[in-house]
């Protein structure tokens, strides 16, 4: 399946800000990864969307983390990107209840960090909205600037067809006939035709865009045996030795991509040798 994209543009005369992202195949390595039934795995790629949305906020060696945690229905999803388009995530639980309409209760965060710190928090309450709607109004706060998001997920009989999202931002400056709201630039019909003109023909409906950025999304998790190496290692040599002693070994399952890593009673004790 052809890689995903961000696009980052420019209407003419500089009335708004567009960014555009298809994200079909990691939406459905998501929906793989975690075995989801279709309900979730459209709910999942609606996340996936807004998370690669995200991406243009950040840059160098920072990441962004978007997680929604509802209670009705009780729903985690966590998506986290960086700045090369690297994506991951992960949605529970695997099914949803009957008759869900894609509307959720509860908190949605947005988390801008590097590997030495947080940088950004954005919090908003979700009330019987989607996912796209309750980070349309986080961004608009965030920025104080008026902003509207759309985003189309279309399931096909293998999984996710298309992934795709649209987000319009006002810029400021003297334009001749700036449009009153936002959401007037995403009137549009056909949104899934929308997201890839900007990608193939640089237009937002009828309105020429000027592309500054075109950038790969692609899945991509960031866990290695290295990594869980040090994760153990943190652990201290009590825990270790208790492992050792119990189980002769290690089983941990990366909570995105679900690749177990196995480590023996042998190494076990060279990770109690490495410890400080």
């Amino acid at each position: 399946m052809e890689d995903g994209w961000l696009v980052r543009g420019v209407t003419q005369h500089g009335v708004a800000r567009v960014l555009a992202v298809q994200v079909t195949a990691a939406a459905q390595e998501v929906a793989q990864a975690h075995e989801l039934g279709s309900a979730a795995t459209a709910a999942a790629a609606e996340g996936v969307v807004a998370t690669a949305l995200l991406a243009a906020h950040i840059k160098g060696e920072e990441r962004l983390t978007l997680q929604l945690q509802a209670t009705e229905p009780k729903v985690a999803f966590i998506g986290d990107i960086n700045a090369s388009g690297h994506l991951r995530a992960r949605f529970t639980p695997a099914s949803l209840p009957r008759g869900f309409d894609g509307r959720f209760d509860g908190m949605l965060f947005a988390i801008k960090h590097n590997a030495q710190r947080e940088l950004y928090r954005g919090v908003t309450e979700v009330a019987q909205e989607s996912l796209a709607s309750a980070l349309q109004r986080l961004l608009v706060s965030s920025s104080q600037v008026p902003g509207a998001l759309r985003s189309v997920v279309r399931m096909g009989s293998e999984g996710v067809a298309f992934a795709g999202g649209l987000y319009v931002e006002l810029l400021p400056g003297d334009h001749a006939e700036p449009p009153a709201d936002p959401n007037t630039l995403l009137d549009l019909e056909h949104l899934e035709i929308a997201v890839m003109a900007l990608y193939d023909e640089f237009r937002l409906g009828t309105l020429p865009v000027d592309v500054l950025e075109c950038q790969p999304i692609v899945w991509r998790c960031s866990c290695s045996r290295d990594r869980v190496a040090n994760i153990l290692r943190s652990l201290g040599a009590t825990e270790l030795r208790d492992m050792h002693r119990t189980d002769d070994g290690a089983l941990v399952s990366c909570d995105f991509c679900r690749t177990d890593y196995r480590f023996d009673g042998s190494e076990l004790l060279d990770l109690i040798e490495e410890i400080p």
